[in-house]
């Protein structure tokens, strides 16, 4: 019963369309309301330079400026004069209200396709489109789906669905080495899903362990955010030092100057401020290169904190000694602070020395000199000589 049917489907498969004869009337003639119209497949056209009848392929929107006849049937034409399609064959538009969309996404636009202007009803070419459009709206043409941004909806215009793509479905995996990082101001979170965004307060440290990709940039997410899709660019986050305090040699208590900033190991940056007092200090550490000391007193800083050493005041660690004296300085002695630290080669042959510390288990002695200049450093005893009597 379907055999001629499925034979002439198979033949316009492999071979095209099976092509009769159809004169125009004459020469062409604008139309009177130039619009678009919804051209189906399958509708028929007569070419004026072969009068050959065709059956278009694809269905599309087009503009249409001229008209003729074929016989007693209205055909009209494309902007270009060329083929002429049976009005019969063709839709005029039929179009919904504008409706939100069920939900707010990121859809990917190539930047050549044409948009349809749904006010005027035309098609615009010359119309600037971003390539990545958030849409908010969308209206039915002739039962297909064209959809807008918020921008493009002030314009009157919209995109055809079938025009544009979904984002990829996002791929969410552990990172190898999940950590910390620090959010260096406010930075903008992603929904790889949707392609939304949102701006998250930052001068904040977060730890991540999931990441995943967009548009090939690696993007980080927050254990916060696990089983969501939101994600934040690795390019805005700050990678933390890592945390290295030693103990010092000598712990003591120190005077904290007025205003003496707590400084947050990780990031190197200030965090608050201290109003003086004292407090003793038994850990320390190197931000940029500057001595940073912790406090034993968790209230003061935790283990993430410390503070600078030149916002504190040594509180003297040194006694008299018992008998004050001159003393030669071996050659080759060094100086050493009171973390137990040399600083310098003495350059001196002798010294009189007043007083007297321990440095790294060995008694230290202090020349009067640096007890006047309010220098913290001496000498170690075996290093000097006493003076025969």
């Amino acid at each position: 019963a379907y055999g001629n049917r499925n034979f002439y489907l198979y033949f316009e498969d492999w071979f095209g369309g099976i092509l009769s004869e159809g004169a125009l009337a004459g020469a062409y003639k604008e139309m009177n309301i130039p619009r678009v119209l919804y051209v189906k497949t399958g509708s028929r056209y007569v070419d004026p330079n072969t009068n050959l009848i065709g059956s278009r392929k694809f269905s599309s929107f087009e503009f249409f400026g001229h008209l003729n006849y074929l016989n007693d049937s209205l055909c009209l034409s494309i902007a270009d004069k060329m083929n002429c399609y049976l009005y019969s064959d063709l839709e005029e538009l039929d179009m919904s209200v504008v409706n939100e969309v069920a939900e707010r996404r990121m859809l990917l636009v190539n930047s050549k396709v044409n948009v349809f202007d749904w006010k005027n009803k035309i098609i615009k070419t010359q119309y600037k489109i971003d390539q990545n459009i958030i849409i908010d709206k969308k209206i039915m043409i002739n039962k297909n789906l064209c959809v807008m941004s918020e921008s493009m909806y002030n314009d009157g215009v919209c995109v055809f669905y079938d025009s544009i793509s979904e984002l990829p479905k996002p791929n969410i995996a552990n990172m190898v080495l999940p950590r910390k990082m620090y959010l260096d101001g406010d930075v903008t979170k992603i929904n790889l899903r949707t392609g939304l965004s949102e701006v998250v307060s930052g001068d904040v440290k977060v730890y991540f362990n999931k990441l995943g990709y967009w548009f090939g940039n690696l993007c980080l997410q927050a254990e916060k955010d696990n089983g969501t899709d939101w994600c934040i660019l690795y390019d805005s986050l700050e990678e933390l030092e890592p945390i290295k305090i030693t103990e010092m040699q000598i712990p003591r208590k120190l005077a904290i100057k007025e205003g003496a900033k707590i400084m947050d190991i990780e990031t190197g940056r200030s965090t608050t401020t201290v109003m003086g007092g004292t407090a003793d200090f038994s850990r320390l550490t190197y931000i940029d290169g500057e001595l940073c000391l912790q406090s034993d007193d968790m209230t003061i800083t935790n283990d993430e904190q410390c503070i600078l050493y030149d916002d504190l005041n040594e509180m003297s660690t040194f006694s008299k000694m018992d008998v004050p004296r001159d003393m030669k300085i071996n050659e080759g002695a060094y100086y050493y602070d009171v973390f137990g630290v040399m600083t310098e080669v003495v350059r001196k042959n002798s010294g009189y020395f007043s007083e007297k510390t321990i440095v790294n288990g060995g008694l230290c002695l202090r020349m009067s000199e640096d007890v006047e200049t309010g220098s913290f450093r001496c000498i170690m005893y075996k290093n000097l000589e006493e003076y025969s009597q």
